[in-house]
């Protein structure tokens, strides 16, 4: 799915934010590295600093090599805590 057919559904704010988390954690990506980061994050009025990689769940979950060998990201929003 492109940037704008996801318009189409006129996402709000919470909806944005887990599409773009669950975009950069599928692609193993920065956040703002995402296709839809500059235009999600502008419709949003959302910044990097209002996301973190939650880094000790993943090692929790799938150990060390999940980060070092794997790559994998673990985006979240700040807002949710």
């Amino acid at each position: 799915m492109n940037t704008y057919s996801y318009l189409q559904i006129n996402p709000n704010k919470t909806k944005i934010v887990d599409f773009l988390c669950n975009l950069a954690n599928s692609t193993f990506s920065e956040i703002y590295d995402t296709y839809a980061w500059n235009t999600l994050s502008k419709i949003a009025g959302l910044q990097k600093e209002d996301f973190y990689n939650d880094r000790d769940e993943l090692i929790r979950k799938y150990g060390e090599s999940s980060i070092d060998v794997y790559g994998l990201y673990n985006w979240k929003f700040k807002e949710e805590n």
